[in-house]
């Protein structure tokens, strides 16, 4: 409080507080980061989840640990178990590497690589979904609605995003490696051509909503 840049420790401060406060607090503590050195307990996925989304805005410095039970030993702290929030931009940087690898790739092998391609591009359109289209108004590791954020929705240029999104998603899924395919997909499989097409149209979508 005197200006002293000595370190602040959080003991779990959102107990007792509503969910609607989870991103109030985790702001102003990224505001304290931003000068001090901060530790924060918590037991809440809601707080920590939250706490990582302002820390990955404001590009902050953070290490996370988790506390885990070794059987006989106790309280072992875990160093880099920050759960997984990919970005569409994150998630784009590993499509593109997919499709420069595609091309020098044996046939068989570039048949993997399509199939992979697609599991990235189907968890691509849920983050758009999720953190651009909807602002982040439901949210993976959150079971409340921020209703706050409704107003945040372009609504002029949501049907044509979700008219390439959608059928997008379900192409995706069709050929993705984690989900049985229809009979009449068995016998065909996706082309670069037809991957890169998709991927170009999703990108279009994205740059026209954002714009």
């Amino acid at each position: 409080m005197r200006g002293i840049k000595a370190p602040l420790v959080f003991d779990d401060p959102v107990t007792s507080l509503d969910y609607r406060r989870l991103d109030e607090v985790a702001a102003r503590i990224q505001n304290l980061a931003e000068t001090h050195q901060v530790i924060v307990l918590t037991h809440n996925i809601m707080f920590a989840s939250a706490l990582i989304s302002v820390r990955q805005n404001k590009r902050l410095r953070a290490k996370i640990y988790e506390v885990r039970d070794g059987g006989e030993t106790k309280g072992i702290l875990a160093p880099d178990v920050e759960p997984r929030l990919d970005s569409p931009a994150d998630l784009a940087k590993r499509i593109n590497t997919k499709l420069q690898e595609i091309p020098s790739a044996e046939p068989i092998v570039q048949d993997a690589l399509i199939k992979e391609t697609y599991d990235l591009i189907r968890a691509w359109c849920e983050a758009f979904v999720e953190q651009e289209l909807l602002q982040n108004v439901t949210q993976r590791y959150r079971k409340n609605i921020m209703m706050t954020r409704l107003s945040r929705i372009d609504t002029s240029r949501l049907d044509a995003a979700v008219a390439v999104i959608e059928p997008l998603f379900d192409r995706a899924c069709e050929r993705m490696t984690g989900h049985a395919h229809a009979a009449e997909y068995m016998s065909t499989k996706p082309t670069v051509g037809e991957l890169r097409e998709d991927w170009e149209k999703a990108q279009a979508a994205r740059a026209a909503y954002i714009a």
